[in-house]
Parts: structure tokens; C-alpha cells; sequence
């Protein structure tokens, strides 16, 4: 594969960047 989709691109940044799991 030449480019991953920016799908796998997004996910990859969520698994990056910290858990912020806010409810509110």
C-alpha cells in the first residue's frame, strides 16, 4: 500500500495522543 487511508491516519493519532475521556 502506498498511503494508508485517513481513516487508519485517525486512528492511529487517537492511539497517539492521550485517553481524554470526558463525560461532560
Amino acid at each position: 500500500p502506498a498511503a494508508a487511508p485517513p481513516c487508519l491516519c485517525l486512528f492511529f493519532l487517537l492511539l497517539l495522543r492521550p485517553p481524554q475521556i470526558v463525560p461532560e
